[in-house]
């Protein structure tokens, strides 16, 4: 039960670090890495 709790924060974290990671990426190059990105990592 604590194991699956702590992957389970883990994964959560590592998604929203990845969404940030995302926005920030779109805003400083806009179009084409973004449509790499959607490619890549659909949501």
């Amino acid at each position: 039960m604590k194991t699956s709790s702590l992957a389970l924060r883990a994964s959560s974290l590592l998604f929203i670090a990845s969404l940030s990671f995302r926005a920030s990426l779109i805003a400083s190059t806009r179009a084409p890495a973004a449509r790499v990105l959607d490619d890549e990592f659909p949501l």
